[in-house]
């Protein structure tokens, strides 16, 4: 037998129910699966407290994914934040196969809570995800972006109260910066979820930044008022078509939602990652704000929104303007149009985005020669 098969055998005869690791961490059920890491539950046996532990794939352990994980252990444990998934350890059986022992939570995540519920008031789903607008902008802080928020990774916790305490889970593809160098935890390539990836993720630029996190947290928003991504594909083609030839939706049409949040969202959801939220914080206080103009006073974890958002600064009786769709020239505040693709006569009009991204061209640089060759050679395939 291959001596890496032979190892990864070996070790996966250690993750099973009932055995110790490191001396003190006893596993007792495995409890959640990802496309590389596995996680358990357990105990450690010298504190009786009970534990998460998250370890590779057996046959995914190689140097490039343990650093990995070592990376996004470290990572994580920066990140003193209620929103976030604490890590209380990490350590190795071999080389190959490092693990990392995170805080043990109780609830469901965000998917299995819409399958059951399919959709949430808009209140609802503001009042739920502004917790993970707080964990996300703490992440960005650091100089961490999450590149796959999705509802499977939104986990629900619940404390001894029952009180819910949304968790940001799994930085296992995170981009990370440390120093002046940006590193993605994983090779590269196009990764992250369908449906949740912004244009420049799905068309695998080098500019990934904050900007695709602020998208994600809307589209997941989107999904959880609508009952449905705002971007339709079952692959990864699929939605680069989507990114393309669709508009963005608008809540307004789809789940008659006041033109305020339907603005919000939409800002953040727009192909061009510079006309977004420029930030989490700043996408945070617009939907605080709009909860605080419907007399809603708390987040979902019962922390007050005014404490959260409004504290760095003078609170305002005049929420964030929702800026038109267009983008900014500068401080002279001019607007030039940046048309979405929209549908005329049945069919897109694809000159219109060629037009615009000209457009975009003439007022500033283009964010990489990348973004417009793809961006460009899209939509002439599409036709």
């Amino acid at each position: 037998m291959d001596t890496h098969l032979q190892q990864a055998a070996d070790l996966d005869e250690i993750y099973r129910a009932g055995n110790l690791i490191a001396g003190k961490y006893r596993l007792d059920q495995e409890a959640r699966e990802g496309g590389m890491c596995r996680v358990w539950l357990g105990v450690n046996v010298l504190l009786d407290l009970p534990v998460a532990i998250k370890c590779l794939h057996p046959g995914l352990r190689c140097p490039e994914l343990a650093h990995s994980l070592h990376r996004e252990a470290r990572a994580i444990a920066a990140l003193q934040h209620p929103a976030i998934v604490r890590v209380f350890d990490t350590g190795e059986l071999s080389p190959l196969d490092p693990y990392i022992v995170l805080e043990r939570l109780e609830g469901e995540d965000l998917r299995q809570l819409l399958c059951r519920e399919r959709r949430l008031s808009a209140i609802e789903a503001v009042r739920l995800l502004l917790p993970i607008a707080s964990g996300v902008q703490a992440a960005h802080a650091r100089g961490i972006i999450h590149r796959d928020l999705k509802p499977e990774n939104i986990l629900l916790a619940r404390d001894d109260a029952g009180r819910i305490q949304p968790k940001v889970l799994d930085f296992g593809i995170a981009k990370l910066k440390w120093g002046d160098r940006w590193q993605a935890a994983t090779e590269r390539g196009s990764v992250g979820t369908v449906g949740y990836m912004p244009p420049e993720q799905a068309f695998d630029l080098e500019e990934v930044d904050r900007q695709a996190d602020v998208w994600a947290f809307c589209a997941v928003l989107y999904e959880a008022i609508v009952g449905d991504t705002p971007f339709s594909g079952r692959t990864l083609e699929d939605m680069r078509h989507s990114l393309i030839h669709d508009a963005v939706p608008s809540l307004v049409e789809t789940a008659d939602v006041d033109s305020s949040l339907g603005s919000i969202v939409e800002r953040g959801l727009r192909r061009d990652p510079d006309a977004r939220w420029s930030s989490m914080r700043e996408l945070g206080q617009a939907l605080a704000h709009w909860l605080s103009a419907r007399g809603v006073n708390e987040d979902v974890s019962g922390r007050s929104i005014a404490a959260e958002w409004f504290a760095e600064s003078p609170v305002s009786s005049v929420a964030p303007r929702v800026m038109s769709e267009g983008i900014s020239t500068g401080s002279d505040k001019t607007t030039v149009p940046f048309p979405l693709l929209r549908e005329k006569d049945g069919a897109t009009d694809r000159q219109e985005a060629l037009s615009a991204l000209a457009r975009l061209e003439a007022l500033r640089p283009i964010r990489s020669e990348a973004w417009r060759r793809n961006m460009n050679a899209s939509v002439r395939l599409a036709g």
